[in-house]
């Protein structure tokens, strides 16, 4: 199972990797802003169409706390067009070596707001992560 996470977690790194650098591809001629909101609008079409085609009842799918979701799918659009603005503004290899420090973020704020135990392995992948990120600075200085 946890061979199975990582091998997504790579997957998923590697598919957002052109969504990542996007407004570098556009050489500046769309904002932002304007990216990201073809892609949420993009995978708003994409769940809708799975829902439809799975036939499950809205009731099931239906949130328990619909402001929460609210709440947190805006923080997600600000960050990814932050991303996006990043990756735009400065060069791909410095916004990519702050996006992967993104899990060491993650969990220390876990351990120091939601009382989460960080464990050994954690602070090994967030020593893992931070060495990574210097390494990509270095090689572009």
């Amino acid at each position: 199972m946890f061979y199975k996470g990582v091998f997504f977690c790579l997957i998923g790194s590697a598919l957002f990797t052109p969504v990542f650098a996007m407004g570098k591809f556009a050489d500046g001629a769309f904002p932002a802003i304007a990216l990201m909101t073809v892609r949420y609008a993009g995978g708003f079409v994409t769940t809708v169409m799975v829902v439809i085609s799975t036939k499950i009842p809205l009731h099931q799918i239906r949130s328990p706390r619909p402001s929460q979701h609210l709440l947190r799918a805006t923080f997600g659009a600000m960050g990814g067009i932050c991303a996006v603005h990043a990756a735009t503004t400065i060069p791909v290899a410095y916004a990519t070596s702050i996006g992967l420090t993104q899990g060491m973020i993650v969990i220390l704020l876990a351990g120091m707001f939601l009382k989460e135990v960080i464990q050994m392995r954690h602070w090994v992948a967030c020593a893992i992560s931070a060495f990574g990120a210097l390494l990509i600075v270095s090689q572009t200085l």
